[in-house]
C-alpha cells in the first residue's frame, strides 16, 4: 500500500511516516517506482511508535530499542522496554 493508505490505516500523518523513515524507524521501506510500498508490518510499526511517544518516548530513542544492533529487535523485547519506562 502506498503512504496515503498507509496513513489512513495507522492514524499517522503522511509527513510523521517520513519523518520515520528519514530517521531511520522504518526501514528498508521498498519502492515502486517513486512511491513508497508499506506491508502490514510497517504499519503495526508506525502504530507503536505513535503509541511509545505516548509514554513520552523520544524518536531517538525508540530507534534504539527497535533497532538495538542494527537488526529489527523482537516485539518481546520493545514491549518489555515500554513497560518499563511507563512504571517509572
Amino acid at each position: 500500500m502506498y503512504i496515503g493508505q498507509a496513513s489512513k490505516k495507522s492514524g499517522a500523518t503522511a509527513k510523521a511516516i517520513r519523518l520515520y523513515e528519514e530517521l531511520g524507524l522504518l526501514s528498508n521501506i521498498p519502492r515502486q517506482n517513486s512511491y513508497r510500498v508499506f506491508t502490514e508490518e510497517d504499519i503495526l510499526l508506525i502504530k507503536f511508535i505513535k503509541i511509545a511517544q505516548t509514554f513520552d518516548f523520544k524518536l531517538s530513542e525508540l530507534k534504539e530499542i527497535i533497532y538495538p544492533e542494527g537488526d529489527l529487535t523482537n516485539w518481546d523485547n520493545i514491549v518489555k522496554t515500554i513497560l518499563l519506562k511507563k512504571n517509572f
